[in-house]
């Protein structure tokens, strides 16, 4: 993510590269200032699904949008704060896409995060799972993993933040479970085991 200051004001974007190695990088994206979680994976057809998580007048607090494209070529030249939006939030609410997995039956996992601000301000955050048909943009109910009460007793950055559970990934075994990793409080970062949440998605 590349962060820069305009007006005393941080702003921020992905930028994404790629190479065989770490001494060759060469930069392929570049996202729009002031959108995070921009998640793609490449279809069996060729083309890329892409997840983009529009704010303000669009997508309010934060909502995921979703897309196909033919090429990666062409991302850099679509407006993502433009996208079909999936309806998936209250207003009060907001989310993300954080990693992408294609499922057996052609369809796509998505684990994600939803949010709030509490009454007394402070904000929880959860790890969830989706899933959505590429050829239709049908997409499952959004099903919540677990919450902070089911992790170890842990510290957090301030008290505003004491609830807030962020998914950095996950791997599925082939024993029906999947390691998923998560950031807790912005102060720890946990992996632990779980049921296995795009299973139910490939029946």
């Amino acid at each position: 993510m590349e962060v820069i200051k305009i007006k005393e004001r941080l702003n921020y974007r992905i930028v994404l590269y790629k190479s065989q190695n770490f001494y060759q990088l060469r930069k392929f994206f570049v996202g729009p200032w002031g959108m995070k979680d921009i998640r793609f994976i490449q279809l069996p057809d060729g083309k890329f699904a892409v997840f983009s998580r529009p704010q303000g007048e669009n997508g309010g607090k934060g909502k995921i949008g979703f897309l196909i494209v033919n090429s990666l070529e062409k991302l850099n030249k679509i407006n993502l704060y433009d996208v079909p939006l999936l309806n998936q939030f209250f207003d009060t609410e907001w989310g993300g896409a954080n990693d992408i997995h294609l499922l057996r039956n052609g369809k796509i996992g998505v684990l994600g995060h939803i949010a709030k601000r509490n009454l007394d301000s402070s904000l929880s955050y959860y790890p969830m799972a989706f899933s959505i048909d590429t050829k239709t943009a049908d997409h499952s109910k959004i099903k919540i993993l677990l919450k902070r009460a089911n992790l170890p007793a842990g510290t957090s950055k301030n008290e505003m933040l004491k609830d807030v559970i962020f998914p950095g990934g996950l791997i599925r075994n082939k024993d029906g479970t999947a390691k998923l990793y998560l950031g807790v409080g912005d102060a720890e970062a946990y992996k632990i085991v779980i049921e296995d949440p795009f299973l139910e998605y490939e029946k």
